[in-house]
């Protein structure tokens, strides 16, 4: 059957559209749902409500889903395809947190107990990767609030080293300049 052009304003679909955007919690998410068309196919409707009646379920439940932060990294990912740019550490730690959100996700739904109460997202979990070597590197050289660690590379922990030792250096010349100023009456003590 076909369906004219303003078929979704008609039965109202946009509306749901624009309901279901209210209620996501990334960028990612609202883009989702502005690509979602209308279905006649009952085997796509079909599948598509089991899933909602999943989460619904998860939602309603005692358990804690584990709803995490999800970043749009895209642009970040593209720009390191030139060779020579890398990503700051506010994108290494957003893409962090991002592969642990869904690596949370993957967990919530392996339980054989999990699989049986909702199977249609299970098994969209199975097949989800969730790179577990890309979130080891990243916490070898990142603290657990973003911040590059002092050892995260030979080079930058000699950076460091020989920058805390001048500012040492710094503050005791200054602590002496004072005091000779202070002793010579430039300065009250």
């Amino acid at each position: 059957m076909i369906y004219p052009d303003h078929f979704e304003q008609k039965i109202g679909f946009d509306q749901i559209r624009q309901l279901l955007k209210t209620g996501c919690s990334s960028s990612l998410g609202e883009e989702k749902v502005s690509e979602m068309a209308f279905s006649s196919q009952y085997e796509t409707i079909l599948e598509l409500l089991k899933r909602s009646d999943e989460f619904v379920h998860i939602k309603n439940g005692t358990e804690s889903f584990p709803e995490g932060n999800f970043f749009d990294l895209r642009p970040s990912l593209k720009k390191t395809r030139i060779e020579g740019i890398w990503l700051d550490e506010a994108e290494i730690f957003n893409l962090r947190r991002s592969l642990d959100s869904i690596r949370q996700m993957v967990q919530f739904f392996k339980s054989e107990e999990k699989m049986k109460l909702y199977p249609c997202l299970a098994s969209i979990a199975h097949d989800t990767p969730i790179f577990p070597d890309i979130i080891k590197r990243i916490d070898a050289i990142l603290t657990i609030t973003g911040e590059i660690k002092d050892n995260a590379s030979p080079e930058l922990s000699g950076i460091r080293k020989e920058l805390t030792s001048t500012m040492n250096s710094l503050s005791r010349r200054l602590h002496q300049i004072m005091k000779q100023a202070q002793s010579e009456g430039f300065v009250d003590k």
